[in-house]
């Protein structure tokens, strides 16, 4: 028989909503819905591995940055984006040996990089651009009829394409990266409007 915990959360106003909470926490169900407080129940397996994606994501990312974007693939590489309001800066490969830092300096970051996103009933996508050595890069988050895929796509400049997907730990807050990055008027997510 699976153990359940209480655990009392005494201000829960630093999400504004206790649907905000599930959401950035899905492991935790409200017992009251008060946006200040409340009973929350989890089981700690889940919370452990919530607990673990942000450690793991805390070796790649400075502890002055946002994790917008972390996320490991089968390959046992990673992708992120972190930053703050005045730098970003994407990385993928191992802890060990990045294979692609950029850009090289995070403060030219908020230049170099591109937002894109679009929304209807049942889809939900974002994409963080870039280009770097004439190869287009996109990380996205795509949620379409409850089936989400997160990872990266690389474009060559023979117009090849293919994408490396996320298949585990993975932490997406690129919408958070909306008010901080120019958008991206080529992109099809936007239909040519930015606003």
């Amino acid at each position: 028989m699976l153990k359940v915990f209480k655990y009392e959360i005494f201000n829960l106003c630093w999400v504004n909503s206790p649907q905000l909470a599930a959401k950035h926490l899905p492991s935790i169900q409200l017992n009251t819905p008060s946006a200040c407080g409340g009973v929350v129940y989890f089981i700690p397996i889940l919370f452990i591995l919530f607990a673990t994606q942000e450690s793991q994501a805390d070796g790649v990312c400075q502890t002055d940055e946002t994790i917008f974007f972390f996320c490991q693939t089968s390959k046992q590489r990673f992708i992120s984006l972190c930053g703050n309001s005045n730098k970003l800066q994407y990385h993928f490969g191992t802890t060990k040996k990045p294979e692609l830092v950029f850009p090289e300096n995070s403060n030219d970051g908020n230049n170099k990089f591109l937002f894109a996103h679009y929304f209807r009933y049942q889809t939900d996508n974002t994409e963080i651009t870039f280009k770097n050595n004439n190869t287009d890069y996109a990380v996205f988050d795509y949620s379409e009829d409850g089936k989400n895929n997160y990872g990266v796509r690389v474009t060559t400049t023979d117009d090849k394409s293919y994408e490396i997907r996320c298949s585990k730990n993975i932490i997406s807050n690129l919408y958070k990266l909306k008010s901080i990055l120019k958008c991206d008027k080529d992109n099809a997510l936007n239909l040519g409007q930015c606003n």
